[in-house]
């Protein structure tokens, strides 16, 4: 075969090989920052129940000291009653007795409620920071095998582009140029075979005429429709096997 157009092909596979290297390394930070985010939803979650935690916590010592306000207003009015002389007097006191002693009753069912929610509250926390815990082990263990996955790529794409250099070297400045343009402008596929008759990559029927230059393996032949290089793959299928 044409030893551009081996090196040509050679070059294809391996600028294939990179691109794929590349857009996998490429979309390795995206999924390191998806796991951030998550740790980090995770972290505001636990953080919003101890916060609901503390605000309960808060409510209850309110409550206790309100409570503790209404039992110290009915002692006073209690020890008031030793002193009324009149039965009007009297009976006004008993009134805010009752009245008092019934806002007592009903702080301290909401003291109640409130020492529930607490316990329900602090049981969730405890709960969610023991999964917390583990999830986060879990993702820092999965952010570190994806920054090694990602260097081991790196050192992949550095030694196949050692690979490329050294193929490139092979081919002349104006061949090189040519590829690189065909290979921008058809998705990284610059070099095809021809597949039945038919451009390996665009797959228009070739002309008789067309398929014999390339069969003649004697000049760099392009499809007249996608413009990419064309090679007989029986040819270069039976330099390899002549190889092994």
């Amino acid at each position: 075969m044409n030893e551009q157009l081996k090196s040509l092909i050679e070059l294809q596979e391996i600028d294939e090989i990179i691109d794929r290297l590349k857009n996998k390394e490429k979309g390795i930070p995206q999924q390191i920052e998806k796991i951030k985010i998550l740790i980090e939803e995770e972290k505001n979650k636990i953080d919003e129940l101890k916060k609901n935690l503390t605000q309960l916590q808060l409510e209850r010592k309110n409550q206790e000291i309100e409570l503790d306000t209404k039992e110290q207003t009915m002692r006073k009015h209690l020890n008031e009653l030793n002193l009324v002389k009149t039965n009007e007097a009297y009976r006004i006191l008993i009134n805010e007795i009752e009245k008092t002693k019934g806002e007592k009753n009903q702080i301290e069912e909401k003291t109640l409620e409130l020492m529930q929610r607490i316990e329900d509250s602090n049981l969730e926390v405890k709960q969610y920071a023991g999964i917390f815990n583990d999830k986060q082990e879990k993702n820092e263990k999965e952010i570190k095998i994806l920054e090694e996955e990602m260097v081991k790529i790196y050192q992949e794409i550095t030694e196949k582009e050692r690979e490329r250099e050294h193929i490139a070297e092979k081919i002349s400045s104006s061949l090189s140029a040519r590829y690189a343009k065909i290979r921008e402008s058809k998705k990284g596929i610059a070099v095809v075979p021809i597949e039945d008759n038919h451009c390996g990559g665009c797959r228009m029927l070739l002309p008789s005429h067309l398929i014999n230059e390339v069969y003649k393996d004697q000049a760099i032949i392009t499809c007249e429709v996608c413009s990419r290089i064309l090679y007989s793959p029986h040819t270069f299928v039976r330099e390899d096997v002549i190889k092994t």
